[in-house]
């Protein structure tokens, strides 16, 4: 657990525990708990907003699976007898969806690199360059936000002003462990001559504001520059989050083995990294069209010129061999 993470959980819990109204862990009823977290995903009274909406079932479950690990935690320490909040259940979220995201084809992401990297705008204490950086090393690296807020100079390995390879420190990632990603030389000649100006063991990208509304606030501008919407024609869109789903779309259209790409975006679960995949048509029109030739097979039975052939003779047709009548003469 990240420490970003670990703050998250430490903030919600409490408000979670208060609106439940939960006294005591003996008092749990994980049955009223469902209820009340049912009532507030339906109504949105936790947003705090003057026009509260319905909630999406990942946040649900998000709140569900805190509660849960409270009370893991409180069985653990003797402070409950077991697990008064194990049998809270999980929704199936994607019988709801509520923010989808899409990877961009890859002249579209060179496209948001030029246009960032030739602003002349700061963002957010950011300038152009810096944020051309940033995307560049969030859609070929796939480093969580948390990490890349973290990086400083001495975070890339480089050799000949080269950076061949970036390590997000053990308390950024979700596992608690260092991870290192090696850099392709053009990005990594790239991103070394950007890293020369910057200051020693100081964050490479000392945003004014460092969290995840303002990071896409930044990127939406760069996006309107670029010519590039935000949400697609089916509405999914390409937030800050989406460049690590870009790296994994990448990897895979680039035949990149799937257990290399698990290493890469540090994923404990491959099933997780099939998620952040987000193929285009012409990709899966490329994957096909990779299958066997047929070669010398002849066309379909029937299908040859002048039509079907039938076997035995024609089937008799309704009225088929009666005798025509003779039209009656007349005098």
């Amino acid at each position: 657990m990240s420490a970003a993470h670990r703050a998250e959980v430490a903030a919600d819990l409490p408000r979670l525990i208060a609106g439940a109204g939960l006294t005591t862990a003996a008092a749990v009823d994980a049955g009223a708990v469902d209820l009340w977290l049912e009532r507030e995903r339906r109504t949105g009274a936790r947003r705090a907003t003057r026009h509260p909406r319905p909630l999406s079932l990942r946040t649900r479950n998000k709140w569900a699976k805190k509660l849960k690990a409270f009370g893991a935690w409180l069985d653990a320490t003797g402070r409950a007898a077991a697990n008064p909040f194990r049998r809270l259940t999980v929704a199936n979220e994607a019988a709801d969806p509520r923010h989808v995201r899409r990877a961009i084809p890859a002249a579209e992401l060179l496209a948001l690199l030029a246009a960032a990297r030739g602003s002349t705008r700061v963002y957010r204490g950011l300038s152009g360059p810096d944020r051309a950086a940033l995307y560049l090393a969030a859609a070929w690296t796939g480093l969580r936000a948390d990490s890349l807020r973290a990086l400083t100079p001495e975070s890339f390995a480089a050799a000949g002003g080269v950076a061949t390879a970036v390590t997000a420190r053990a308390e950024t990632t979700k596992g608690l462990k260092a991870h290192t990603v090696p850099l392709p030389a053009d990005a990594g000649a790239w991103l070394g001559r950007w890293l020369a100006g910057k200051a020693p063991g100081r964050p490479v990208w000392a945003m004014t504001s460092y969290c995840d509304g303002d990071l896409a606030k930044v990127l939406r501008a760069d996006l309107k520059a670029a010519g590039i919407p935000y949400r697609d024609a089916t509405g999914a869109a390409f937030d800050f989050h989406a460049l690590r789903g870009q790296c994994a779309t990448l990897l895979v259209e680039a035949g990149v083995p799937p257990a290399v790409i698990q290493r890469i975006l540090d994923h404990s679960d491959p099933r997780l990294t099939a998620r952040y995949t987000r193929l285009s048509d012409r990709a899966l029109a490329d994957g096909v069209a990779k299958l066997p030739s047929l070669g010398p097979l002849g066309p379909p039975l029937g299908s040859e010129v002048g039509g079907p052939r039938r076997n035995g003779p024609p089937k008799r047709g309704r009225g088929a061999g009666r005798e025509t009548k003779k039209p009656r003469e007349t005098s």
